[in-house]
C-alpha cells in the first residue's frame, strides 16, 4: 500500500522515522508544558512557513501519543492512510456544512451509500440498510464511541417511550418525560453499542450535532483504493499478530484473565493488582510501548492490542522481552522487600524475648 505523500509531511518525515520516536511523552512534559514554549498572544504579522513548520517539532511532538507507532498498544486502532487523508483534504476544501439533504445533497447521499457497503462488508442484516426493500433501517458515521453510544440510547429510550404508550392504556395521554422517569438502562461492565435497525426509534437527527463534516470522503476513499480483499486481508494480519497470548500462557509469572478477542490480549501478574499496576506504571514510563489498565472482576488486567499498520512479529516480541524483564525485576524486588520486613520483624521480636 505504497502512499503519495505531501511534500511537507515527507519534509516532517513523520510516519517514515516513528519507531525512532518514544510512543509516550517524556516525564519533562507535564500539563502546562506548552505556555512556555509559545508567546503571550496570536502574531500581529504573517510569519514564515518554513518557521512555522520547524515549530511542529519544538512545540507539538514533544507532547504528542504516537498512535501509528508500531509499539503503540492502548486503547483502540486508529488508523491512518494515504486514501483517508487525502478524503479528508477535500472535505476540508469542499467544506460542507450537511445539517439537512438540501444544505448538500451529495454529503448525505455518499454517506448512506458507503454506510451500505461497509454494512455489507461486516455482514450486518439487511434491515440495517438504507437501500434495500425489507429494510427500515441505516446510520451515519458518528464523529466519536460515545456518541455512537449515547445516540443508541437515545434510539432504545426512545422505542421503549412509545412501545409503553402504545400497549398501557393508562400511559397513552402521559408526556413522554413520565413514562421517561420510569426507566432504567442495564449494560454489561464492558459494553459497546452500536450503528440503528428501526429508523422509527431513532433520533430525529441520528448525531448529537445538528451539523456534520463530508466524512463519507474518506471511507469511499479507502474503500475504493484498497478494495475488501485487502482491507480484509489487514484485518486478519492484525489478528495473527495476537502470538503475545502464546507468549504470557507460557510464562508462569503472568496469568491471563480472559480470552483473546481478535487482536486484543489481556494479561496481569498473578502477584496481584499492585503489582500490576506499578508494572503498567513502569512500562508507560519508559516510552517503549503505550499499554492501559481495564478491571474484570475487580482484577486489575493490562491491555495489549495492535493499533498500527507498522506492527510486525518481530515487534511483538521486542515488546513481550520488555515486559518479561521488567515483570522480572519488579518481582525480585518485592521479593526482596518482603524477605526484608520479615527479618527485621524476626529481629524485633527475638530481641523482644531476649
Amino acid at each position: 500500500m505504497a502512499a503519495p505523500l505531501s511534500c511537507e509531511i515527507h519534509r516532517l518525515g513523520y510516519l517514515t522515522t516513528i519507531r525512532e520516536r518514544k510512543v509516550t511523552p517524556g516525564p519533562e512534559v507535564k500539563p502546562g508544558y506548552m505556555r512556555e514554549l509559545l508567546p503571550d498572544s496570536a502574531p500581529t504579522d504573517p510569519e514564515d512557513w518554513d518557521c512555522i513548520f520547524r515549530d511542529i517539532e519544538k512545540v507539538i511532538m514533544p507532547g504528542v501519543v504516537h498512535w501509528q507507532s508500531p509499539y503503540m498498544h492502548a486503547y483502540y486502532p486508529a488508523l491512518t492512510s494515504w486514501p483517508s487523508m487525502l478524503g479528508d483534504m477535500l472535505a476540508d476544501a469542499i467544506n460542507n456544512i450537511g445539517f439537512t439533504w438540501a444544505s448538500s445533497p451529495a454529503c448525505t447521499e455518499l454517506e448512506m451509500n458507503v454506510m451500505d457497503w461497509l454494512c455489507k462488508a461486516l455482514g450486518l442484516p439487511t434491515f440495517f440498510l438504507h437501500h434495500h426493500p425489507d429494510s427500515t433501517g441505516g446510520g451515519i458515521l458518528q464523529s466519536t464511541v460515545s456518541e455512537s453510544s449515547l445516540v443508541a440510547l437515545l434510539a432504545a429510550r426512545k422505542a421503549r417511550i412509545q412501545q409503553e404508550k402504545r400497549t398501557d392504556p393508562a400511559d397513552r395521554d402521559l408526556d413522554d418525560s413520565v413514562v421517561n422517569s420510569r426507566l432504567v438502562a442495564y449494560a454489561s461492565d464492558q459494553v459497546m453499542m452500536g450503528w440503528v435497525r428501526d429508523p422509527h426509534t431513532r433520533t430525529y437527527h441520528w448525531q448529537i450535532p445538528l451539523s456534520r463534516r463530508f466524512r463519507s470522503l474518506k471511507l469511499w476513499f479507502v474503500m475504493r483504493s484498497f478494495g475488501l480483499k485487502n482491507l480484509q486481508g489487514h484485518i486478519r494480519h492484525v489478528c495473527s499478530l495476537s502470538l503475545l497470548e502464546s507468549l504470557v500462557r507460557c510464562d508462569p509469572n503472568f496469568d491471563m484473565p480472559a480470552e483473546r478477542h481478535l487482536g486484543l490480549v489481556v494479561f496481569c501478574l498473578k502477584e496481584g493488582n499492585a503489582l500490576t499496576q506499578e508494572l503498567l506504571r513502569r512500562l508507560t514510563r519508559s516510552g517503549t510501548m503505550y499499554l492501559v489498565p481495564a478491571d474484570i472482576d475487580r482484577k486489575r488486567i493490562i491491555r495489549f492490542t495492535v493499533t498500527s499498520q507498522l506492527t510486525t512479529s518481530e515487534d511483538i516480541i521486542r515488546d513481550w522481552n520488555i515486559i518479561r524483564k521488567m515483570a522480572a525485576d519488579l518481582l525480585a524486588e518485592d521479593r526482596w522487600q518482603s524477605s526484608e520486613v520479615f527479618y527485621l520483624f524476626f529481629f524485633i521480636i527475638y530481641h523482644f524475648f531476649k
